[in-house]
């Protein structure tokens, strides 16, 4: 069995709110649990990946596309016609960490929201800054069952706010 070369970790706003499952969460409720799932199955698969070189999965984002794209990277979703793409950058620890920084979709070769690359930019600078922070990638499954009872269609007491690592 390949060992685990790289961690996945959400971003946490300065409100203590991972965006990431926040995003998820949004999702029509026919898609979220499925979209949810196929995000976690490609974390599981690129984390035993040595080198991630499966365009399928993950792609280093190009600078000619768009300045602020080009340390980002997109985690590719396919699902009924629907292109989720996660961004992503390596970071913040130096090595072997990718963190999952906000939720786009892509149609037509341009991300929705247009300023994908551009938040995510900010992103990063808030994690830098300290106006923001990383947890461990929160899993489907850790949602269905903090959710179950607590009254927030869906979304954890994990979910809003963040259990830092």
């Amino acid at each position: 069995m390949a060992g685990e070369y790289w961690t996945f970790h959400d971003f946490v706003n300065a409100n203590g709110e991972n965006e990431i499952a926040l995003w998820l969460g949004r999702q029509p409720k026919a898609k979220k649990a499925r979209v949810w799932a196929k995000l976690d199955n490609a974390l599981d698969y690129l984390i035993g990946q040595e080198v991630h070189t499966d365009r399928r999965v993950i792609a280093k984002l190009d600078a000619r596309r768009d300045r602020a794209c080009a340390d980002l990277y997109e985690i590719r979703i396919g699902m009924n016609g629907v292109e989720y793409r996660p961004l992503a950058y390596r970071g913040p620890k130096p090595k072997g960490q990718y963190t999952l920084l906000l939720g786009a979709k892509e149609k037509g070769g341009q991300f929705e929201p247009h300023n994908a690359c551009q938040l995510a930019a900010g992103i990063i600078a808030d994690i830098e800054n300290q106006r923001g922070s990383t947890v461990e990638h929160q899993r489907f499954q850790e949602v269905s069952a903090d959710s179950a009872g607590n009254g927030q269609q869906g979304i954890s007491r994990r979910t809003r706010r963040g259990k830092h690592r």
